[in-house]
């Protein structure tokens, strides 16, 4: 199955999955991934089969909620930001090169905007470590 979503489109992919889903009985459903950010692909590198896998069931077509959890959402650079954006409304985050255009590397505000931008898709807290 995963080869035949790797050439799909991430709606196309919900579909499959929805099918596979339906066969079995099973229903919509709550997707929870710990240390999601293991699910981020960085710009130039291949979709990993668990991240191709995830972005299915996640997707709102086979997902009522969705919940990803990571204490390092963004290790590097805009790339694994979008891929978690795509993940989180895959609709909405569509086209990697313009978000990059928007959120990238040469804008000084950019680092602002893409917090603007993902805010209310996200939650940030810290535990101290004095408990």
């Amino acid at each position: 199955m995963l080869e035949r979503l790797r050439g799909q489109s991430d709606h196309e992919r919900a579909k499959t999955v929805r099918a596979a889903l339906d066969a079995h009985g099973i229903p919509k459903h709550l997707t929870y991934v710990d240390e999601a950010h293991g699910l981020t692909t960085r710009q130039g590198e291949q979709e990993s089969d668990t991240s191709i896998m995830i972005g299915a069931l996640s997707h709102p077509e086979n997902s009522s909620h969705a919940l990803f959890g990571s204490a390092t959402p963004h290790k590097n650079d805009t790339s694994e930001i979008y891929a978690m954006g795509r993940l989180l409304d895959p609709e909405r985050y569509s086209d990697a090169y313009r978000f990059s255009q928007n959120y990238g590397v040469g804008s000084v505000a950019a680092p602002d905007a893409v917090r603007r931008e993902l805010d209310h898709r996200t939650y940030t807290a810290a535990i101290p470590p004095d408990g």
